[in-house]
């Protein structure tokens, strides 16, 4: 017997259409609710994590303590900053260093050295104090205006050329303090939580180190070689300088994920540009960034290991993160290849081993009357003894190491021996 089907009445299909409004509402916002919780709990257990394993979760865990006016160097190093480029404008001189320049580019450079004695004479003061704190606002995370980063780069360079002049006209302890303001010019962003500070003052280091290579060719007296030898930083210095970039950044990417609107801050836009439909996507990137802060404490922990070890594990770990394309590179850290940053850190730490290899080459011959057949200094890149190539006259290393020569240079790691 077949049965009729009841039609609806109205209320009824108004009942179920309600109900049906009401679920497709409802079944999506519980199902954004449940993945917010879950991206909550697991960001709170990594942050517990972090900080158990004693890292930080915020720049204010990071930033230096506060410094007294008086006490602040970082108030001489404005001064000088903002003196130095004033008299940029006026400055024609492009020469890389002092030493290579032509009669013209020497004459130019030395005009430039000599418009500077007030910019120096601030250094000098700087140096004198004992600490040094920037004026930043860590509680806005990796956001601001450096221009501290390009003024000091650019004073390093006019440093280098003063150290160079002075070495030259035979005045070797000058051309040391002047190097010794070049380190402390590095010394002055050793503080500061953020990875551009740090990775400029791995560049200023090198170039302090380079300088005092070049300087030291002028050194006629075992003393002289000694006093050069003496001058230059240990090795540990180039070390941190990476780990503590890495570990700002992930004390930025921590920050970050705590806060609502993740994806405003992620792509740089205003509160008013987003809509709602990147707010609800926070809870997927809270899930994502925890994944990316795992990552991120296994690049600061690869810092202390050997270089080739270093750069092995780097790999593996850039290759994961390639590998998953459904959980893309959110986090600002991730854009930089981690191997890249390992190579170039090691090119500065062999450049310093390679300078104090030379030293010690210069020293052996004027207390023994002949280069030593080989070196007791490692290359960073190798792990082997530098090469002393009597023949060529160099100084060098073994060879490239695990650093592909296509991607970054090495081939300039040379130490050329004085004419004997």
């Amino acid at each position: 017997m077949k049965c009729t089907r009841r039609k609806l009445t109205p209320r009824e299909a108004l009942e179920f259409f309600a109900k049906t409004v009401l679920l497709s509402v409802l079944i999506p916002w519980a199902g954004w609710a449940a993945l917010d919780e879950l991206g909550e709990y697991r960001l709170g257990q990594a942050l517990d994590d972090l900080g158990a394993r004693g890292y930080a979760t915020s720049l204010e865990q990071l930033a230096p303590p506060r410094v007294a006016a008086g006490e602040n160097a970082a108030l001489f190093y404005q001064a000088a900053f903002a003196a130095n480029d004033i008299l940029e404008r006026a400055n024609n001189a492009f020469a890389e260093d002092y030493l290579s320049a032509d009669p013209e580019q020497k004459a130019e450079l030395l005009k430039a050295v000599e418009r500077s004695t007030e910019v120096f004479a601030l250094l000098r003061r700087a140096r004198a104090l004992p600490q040094c704190r920037w004026d930043r606002d860590y509680s806005r995370g990796l956001e601001g205006p450096t221009p501290e980063l390009p003024s000091a780069m650019r004073l390093s360079w006019l440093l280098s050329i003063r150290a160079q002049v002075q070495a030259e006209n035979g005045r070797p302890e000058e051309a040391r303090e002047t190097v010794r303001d070049m380190l402390s010019l590095a010394g002055l962003f050793r503080e500061v939580p953020d990875f551009s500070f740090q990775w400029v003052r791995l560049c200023l280091i090198s170039r302090a180190v380079q300088t005092a290579g070049d300087c030291s060719h002028s050194a006629v007296t075992e003393g002289d070689l000694l006093a050069w030898a003496e001058l230059l930083p240990s090795a540990s210095v180039l070390d941190d300088c990476l780990e503590r970039g890495l570990r700002a950044e992930l004390a930025a990417a921590a920050c970050l994920l705590t806060k609502t609107k993740k994806v405003v801050l992620l792509k740089g836009t205003s509160c008013s540009e987003s809509g709602l439909t990147e707010r609800m996507v926070d809870p997927i990137i809270t899930i994502w960034g925890v994944d990316s802060l795992a990552r991120m404490r296994q690049a600061v922990e690869l810092c202390s290991m050997p270089y080739a070890e270093a750069r092995a594990a780097a790999a593996t770990l850039e290759k994961s993160v390639g590998s998953e394309n459904w959980n893309p590179n959110l986090l600002r850290f991730l854009e930089r290849p981690l191997t890249r940053l390992l190579d170039r850190r090691a090119i500065h730490q062999s450049a310093l081993a390679l300078t104090r290899a030379g030293l010690e080459a210069e020293l052996t011959f004027i207390r023994h009357g002949h280069y030593p057949v080989e070196t007791s200094v490692r290359d960073e890149i190798t792990g082997e003894p530098f090469v002393i190539d009597l023949g060529e006259g160099v100084i060098r290393t073994s060879g490239p190491g695990p650093i592909d020569p296509g991607r970054l240079k090495y081939e300039n790691l040379e130490w050329t021996l004085l004419p004997r």
